[in-house]
């Protein structure tokens, strides 16, 4: 049995790259400090930009009264920073997704095989029929929608920013309720279908190998009884490979999601700061601005969350069943 358990898991698991526990503590810690970095300057970079924004305004105020031309210059310098924090979390997920994406296809076939060997063939087929749906919805919103959102929200805070409304300054908000509202939607459909189809695929197969296994060792005396320890000595087996490779997904994909989770949150935490320091100053169109900002990126952190969770149950329920 120990043969056969190492023969499948080099054959089906070569390709799929799991972690153990100080692996995943290394690799964790080492994604987080490059990280750390990027939204430690961000945040300094922000604050300042306000500090200079209120010190211009207090000066163009004492000279004139028209603050127009000096609030628009003001949130052009400060969109730059906006973008670029932006498009740096655009980024971290992306690569996230695609990473995740990559794990996924590679593990998909390991549960298949191994679905497949252990007798367990409707379950195998239903489960990573569901899990290559939810992989192409991920990828098709990934590479053709989330961008151009983020665009056009940013594009609609930057005009409502720079003086001209035209009832653009809640397109954020509206975008990120209705994003979190999908995103629950279709992580509770995606886990519901997952955990329903693998029960009840998996007891109809048990069911049918049961019914081979009462039939080889009743009609076949001698070779009939040696087939069906062989039988339950490969699904012992196999059980235990999966179960390995279930927990070592689950862990891959915490290592793949959190730190780009903890990219957005940090990027999101400087746009507070730096709205609540706008707000101390009376930089009222400004922080309005950097709260359509933190909404951009509240988009971004449902979508990686989302996929966290779907896959990571995904994974989980090829470990346990």
């Amino acid at each position: 049995m120990q043969d056969l358990q190492s023969y499948i898991a080099n054959e089906y698991c070569a390709g799929i790259t799991l972690y153990g526990s100080e692996e995943a503590a290394d690799a964790l810690f080492s994604a987080l400090e490059e990280n750390a970095k990027p939204a430690l300057g961000l945040l300094c970079l922000l604050l300042g930009l306000v500090f200079i924004a209120a010190l211009i305004k207090s000066f163009s105020s004492a000279l004139s009264e028209h603050t127009a031309p000096v609030d628009i210059c003001s949130a052009l310098i400060c969109s730059a920073a906006v973008y670029g924090s932006l498009r740096f979390s655009y980024d971290a997920v992306s690569a996230a997704l695609s990473a995740v994406g990559i794990l996924m296809d590679t593990m998909s076939v390991a549960m298949c095989a191994m679905y497949g060997l252990a007798g367990n063939i409707a379950a195998g087929s239903s489960a990573v029929s569901v899990l290559m749906l939810a992989l192409q919805i991920m990828r098709l919103i990934s590479a053709r929608v989330l961008l151009p959102l983020i665009l056009i929200c940013f594009g609609c805070s930057l005009i409502s920013g720079l003086g001209f409304d035209a009832g653009l300054s809640n397109v954020c908000s509206v975008v990120k309720r209705a994003a979190v509202f999908l995103c629950t939607a279709s992580a509770a459909v995606v886990c519901a279908l997952l955990s329903y189809q693998t029960v009840i695929a998996k007891t109809a197969d048990n069911a049918a190998l049961r019914t081979v296994k009462f039939a080889s060792s009743s009609f076949v005396p001698v070779v009939g009884s040696s087939l069906s320890e062989s039988v339950s000595a490969v699904s012992t087996a196999l059980s235990s490979v999966r179960g390995a490779a279930g927990a070592g997904g689950v862990i891959s994909i915490g290592i793949i999601i959190i730190p780009a989770a903890l990219t957005v949150i940090s990027s999101k935490l400087c746009m507070r700061l730096s709205a609540g320091l706008c707000g101390m100053f009376d930089l009222d169109k400004l922080k309005a601005f950097f709260e359509n900002g933190n909404d951009i990126l509240s988009l971004l952190l449902s979508v990686i969350l989302t996929a966290g969770v779907i896959f990571s149950v995904a994974c989980a329920l090829f470990c346990i069943w």
